[in-house]
């Protein structure tokens, strides 16, 4: 879920003040916090207000001590913003090094998480001159380490068409396609730190014409087409209508460590710059000024998502023989899904 890494002193300075950020750490429910006081036996601390609220509050001695050490392990809480008294110069260097929010608490900048240009686009099959550079636009500048792209039907049609000799007639990838566009247009230039990648769709749907094993393959190359200078995490948990995942499967949904963006029809949304799909997509951060003071249904709704996920993993650990899903990574098919090494999941 979305967290807060901070100070005390930062957060009793952050709360109640009458501002976004203010608004932003009322409403977090997660805190790893660099202590100062026993604030638990003090009544009118902003942390007692934030517990008494429902939030988590972890004390977290040992990560200020590792992030001067070890700074990499800032890549591990990848749904967190980190507030620190550092220089805004050091900030951006950390910041761009994991891809996770980095704020100097001296400049602070709350656009970072709430302020998207443009949150509605609107297509029409075989409209052109508009592709994933342009709805990801509104989110590039978040940084980012992680993506999970849900939708059941996201490699449904695709398919290799051959002749009755063997020979290639026709590759037909579009899903396979839409993944690269999505990835090229969003990770990073450069990163310190592997990206991660999870994809959820529905196993019958792969099974229409190719195998989960093959797609994963595909992913592969799409992997080493993207030639980024960093390693490239790629998994695929295809599941079946049994599974307690399948009907949320049916919300097509792009994740990044900050972003949401929502489908109405498909995320297999465009053959390069022409759409596949009448269809409105909406491109929302996790939190928006529209709703600040309020809890945000981005926030939640990009909270359940992972949630939901995490609880899938350990429902799998717990039952070994489960045969309701096939789990794909880095090169290798029929493992199961509490294998998953996607960074937003174990956290």
């Amino acid at each position: 879920m979305f967290s807060i890494v901070t100070t005390q002193k930062i957060i009793e300075k952050l709360y109640p003040e009458d501002s976004v950020w203010g608004n932003i750490v009322a409403q977090t429910k997660c805190f790893y916090v660099k202590l100062d006081l026993n604030w638990w036996e003090e009544d009118d601390k902003p942390l007692s207000d934030l517990y008494r609220n429902g939030a988590q509050i972890i004390d977290s001695a040992d990560l200020f001590e590792d992030l001067n050490k070890h700074p990499e392990v800032i890549a591990n809480y990848p749904t967190s913003v980190f507030i620190l008294d550092i220089e805004e110069k050091e900030a951006r260097q950390l910041q761009q090094k994991y891809g996770v929010i980095i704020q100097s608490f001296s400049n602070l900048d709350d656009a970072i998480l709430t302020s998207v240009s443009n949150k509605t686009i609107f297509t029409e099959e075989g409209e052109t001159g508009i592709g994933w550079s342009d709805v990801l636009a509104g989110v590039r500048n978040l940084p980012a380490n992680a993506i999970i792209i849900n939708d059941r039907n996201l490699f449904t049609n695709d398919e290799i068409l051959v002749d009755k000799a063997g020979n290639l007639v026709e590759k037909k990838l579009n899903g396979v396609d839409n993944v690269y566009n999505i990835l090229n247009a969003l990770l990073p230039r450069t990163l310190d730190v592997p990206f991660h990648v999870l994809i959820v769709c529905e196993k019958a749907g792969i099974e229409n014409h190719l195998t989960v094993k093959k797609v994963g393959g595909y992913l592969t190359k799409v992997r080493n087409q993207l030639n980024r200078p960093y390693h490239v995490a790629m998994e695929l948990l295809a599941i079946s209508r049994d599974s307690a995942l399948f009907s949320d499967s049916h919300n097509r949904r792009v994740l990044t460590n900050y972003g949401l963006l929502t489908f109405e029809h498909k995320v297999n949304a465009f053959e390069g710059r022409t759409s596949r799909s009448t269809q409105m997509i909406t491109v929302n951060k996790l939190f928006s000024h529209d709703n600040i003071r309020e809890i945000s249904p981005f926030e939640k709704n990009h909270r359940r998502i992972i949630k939901d996920l995490k609880e899938y993993a350990a429902y799998v650990k717990d039952n070994p023989k489960l045969a309701e899903h096939e789990f794909y990574k880095s090169g290798y098919a029929g493992l199961k899904f509490d294998q998953t090494e996607h960074r937003m999941i174990i956290k």
